[in-house]
């Protein structure tokens, strides 16, 4: 793993700073870069190759996730190790999982999004769309049933 250094502790760190900033979507679209919060958005990322340029990690998620952050080191991120406080400044969810990275935008064409068999219909495309047919159905039922009768 890349040497990390001290845990940062102040939430006034030009690093944590930056990575705040990308909770705003205006800056996100400027830095084209987004943020990747939990231990399934960081291995998801890690697993798209080159994305991930930094995280911010707990020592508690250090421990349970140490796996996740040799894998960033691998692939040349930066691994910051930050204190409780930091993460809570840093996530946008109420419990934070101590696991946080920066992912740079991806660009692809956009017939290659849609032929890809990694799109949102998954690999073959019929398990997915049935499933949403149904749920579709069941949704527009449920509507119905609760939609106000007019006298």
């Amino acid at each position: 793993m890349r040497p990390a250094g001290a845990e940062l502790t102040s939430i006034r760190s030009p690093r944590v700073k930056a990575a705040r900033q990308l909770g705003k979507r205006a800056l996100r679209q400027r830095a084209q870069a987004f943020l990747a919060e939990g231990p399934q958005a960081v291995g998801e990322a890690l697993a798209a190759g080159d994305v991930v340029s930094q995280l911010f990690i707990t020592a508690t998620a250090q421990a349970r996730y140490g796996e996740l952050a040799s894998r960033a080191a691998g692939q040349g991120a930066e691994v910051h190790p930050v204190s409780g406080e930091v993460m809570a400044e840093l996530a946008q969810t109420i419990t934070p999982q101590g696991l946080l990275a920066v992912c740079g935008f991806v660009d692809v064409p956009l017939d290659q999004a849609l032929s890809g068999s990694d799109g949102p219909d998954g690999p073959t495309g019929k398990r997915s769309r049935s499933r949403w047919r149904s749920g579709a159905s069941t949704r527009r039922s449920a509507l119905r049933a609760r939609a106000p009768t007019g006298s």
